[in-house]
């Protein structure tokens, strides 16, 4: 059996000898791409040439406009249902994160003047539920190091 007769192994060998990412990609322009076999080598190609599923899907495409219209139309859309919804509510979560660490360092500096550097630090590595617990404390408190003390129960 020749190399060629065999596209997943021609292809699979490509990788992990690490040929050129284009020649890995003319590799997969002769595969069946309903195949499980395409989308884990796509996949395990993307991990090994650390390369992004867009700038590989763009290498293929060179080998044929109906190459890319096809790719688009599973894998990628099939990534992006899969993902995406985890990508928007990590990426809101760390925006409200920063937002609010944001809010309370301009708090405290309108407050006590300019804060101490392990502040901003301290503050960045707390949890939001901490974030909020201080942002109102900075309202009621009578200086810096008394905003990060717990509140007393009576």
């Amino acid at each position: 059996m020749q190399l060629d007769d065999c596209p997943p192994v021609k292809t699979y060998v490509y990788i992990v000898s690490r040929q050129p990412l284009v020649e890995v990609a003319k590799c997969f322009a002769s595969l069946d791409r309903d195949s499980v076999i395409f989308n884990g080598l796509l996949n395990y190609a993307m991990k090994v040439y650390r390369v992004g599923l867009r700038e590989f899907l763009a290498l293929i495409s060179t080998h044929g406009e109906q190459d890319m219209v096809y790719l688009e139309g599973s894998v990628m859309d099939q990534l992006v249902q899969k993902y995406s919804p985890g990508w928007i509510a990590t990426g809101e979560a760390r925006g409200k994160t920063e937002g609010k660490t944001k809010t309370l360092i301009k708090l405290l500096e309108s407050r006590f003047g300019e804060v101490i550097a392990d502040i901003p630090e301290r503050v960045a590595k707390a949890t939001n539920d901490q974030i909020d617990a201080w942002s109102v404390a900075v309202l009621t408190a009578k200086d810096l190091d008394s905003v990060f003390q717990p509140k007393q129960q009576n």
